[in-house]
């Protein structure tokens, strides 16, 4: 049982990251809260597709008290509503109460003593249902937001929503060849920065979403998505942005900026099918 634990745990980390197993290419992910699409430069696949620019995205990133969302919780969410364009349109980030101990404060300086009194997940539900309404939610290893989310809105006994899902790890591996397809690693490689505030709920949904404007305005034949259309409703505005409270930069974080730059990706002659991994 420990074993099987600590090969999940791994799967986790490494997925986010961007360096788990490889899994089935082609298959269709196998998702709770999301109806995953794609982005394709294949004429083929593409007519049946929608140009990028005719849809609103929101990168969503959560942050958690540890990596078994059978055990731990979510303890910040970060929301960027944009367009394909990188135009941000709002931004939403707050702290959760995880109602248990906080277990990730090494990666992502979270303390206990920061949430006490933040809202539940049950409280925000609402409010993020909203926000995404209308959006193709984007996030980076979407698998590993999906399996939070869904057990947040089984505890909250609230219905699982169903929102239109894209992967930025997912497309970028079947778009780039690269030293490494972690946020970090792709985010420097298309835009020649590093991440600013990485391992935060908002940092890290900036660079989604700047990764995937990125690859959709650096494509060397225009990317169509190719997936369920979100459905049409009107944006609400987004909760006036309180920011959390500060925190002292981790060890991991104060080293992202140091590190050296990787080779720069480059785009494959040929797109490869998608390819779901567990998360």
């Amino acid at each position: 049982m420990r074993d099987s634990l600590l090969r999940a745990r791994a799967r986790h980390v490494l997925g986010r990251v961007g360096l788990s197993r490889r899994g089935r290419r082609g298959r269709r992910a196998r998702l709770s809260c999301f109806d995953a699409g794609a982005l394709t430069r294949s004429r083929r696949h593409g007519r049946h597709g929608v140009a990028p620019g005719a849809l609103v995205f929101a990168a969503v990133d959560l942050e958690t008290t540890g990596l078994d969302p059978a055990v731990d919780r979510v303890c910040e969410i970060g929301v960027v509503r944009f367009r394909a364009d990188g135009e941000v349109l709002d931004e939403f980030v707050t702290l959760l109460d995880p109602q248990r101990p906080m277990d990730a404060t090494a990666i992502h300086g979270i303390a206990a003593e920061q949430v006490r009194g933040a809202p539940t997940f049950a409280e925000v539900a609402p409010e993020l249902e909203r926000l995404l309404a209308g959006t193709v939610v984007v996030a980076h290893n979407l698998a590993f937001e999906d399996a939070f989310l869904a057990a947040e809105f089984r505890r909250a006994g609230r219905r699982r929503p169903r929102w239109p899902g894209l992967c930025t790890l997912v497309t970028a591996r079947a778009q780039l060849d690269g030293p490494g397809y972690g946020l970090a690693a792709l985010h420097r490689s298309l835009t020649a920065t590093p991440v600013d505030a990485a391992h935060t709920a908002l940092g890290d949904s900036r660079a989604t979403a700047a990764v995937l404007a990125a690859l959709l305005a650096q494509s060397p034949t225009p990317l169509r998505y190719r997936g369920r259309h979100p459905q049409a409703a009107a944006l609400t505005r987004a909760p006036a942005l309180v920011p959390p409270a500060t925190r002292a930069p981790t060890a991991l974080q104060a080293g992202a900026a140091d590190r050296p730059p990787l080779p720069r990706h480059t785009w494959r002659p040929r797109e490869r099918a998608p390819e779901w991994r567990r998360a």
